[in-house]
């Protein structure tokens, strides 16, 4: 039997997760969590790692000398890999790598169990405290 699933492929994978419910209709991941894996997939992307396919329209003109809205792309991408780096750091090893693998990747939990080693259907519960780690070193709660 085949099954046809429509996917948003702009969606993040913790967007998508965040839909999934339980039978009570709750979602197993707190806002805090998703508001984590939402920013850190954020300075992802300003850290330019993803590649850019066109000219970016949108860039405002740089304000002389300052931060902020103005600032060098180059130093915006700079201040995004170390705030990346410090999240990954305070999330710990044997987390992070799960991070990795959705937050950045986009990879699917059960690739990133694939792809990780992990036993099968443990990747939820690794990212949960992942993610837990993550709001926490954001301070979001």
């Amino acid at each position: 039997r085949r099954v046809t699933r429509t996917a948003n492929l702009g969606e993040s994978p913790i967007a998508w997760l965040a839909r999934r419910r339980d039978g009570a209709g709750r979602s197993w991941l707190t806002l805090g969590e998703i508001a984590a894996a939402e920013k850190l997939r954020e300075d992802f992307v300003l850290a330019g790692t993803v590649g850019r396919l066109t000219m970016a329209w949108d860039a405002g003109p740089r304000a002389s000398g300052g931060r902020g809205p103005g600032q060098d792309p180059a130093e915006r991408a700079r201040a995004a890999k170390d705030r990346i780096a410090r999240a990954l750091d305070a999330v710990g090893p044997g987390l992070r790598e799960i991070l990795e693998h959705v937050c950045f990747a986009g990879s699917a939990l059960e690739a990133a169990e694939r792809g990780l080693g992990l036993p099968r259907r443990s990747g939820k519960t690794v990212l949960k405290l992942a993610l837990q780690r993550l709001a926490a070193h954001y301070g979001i709660g």
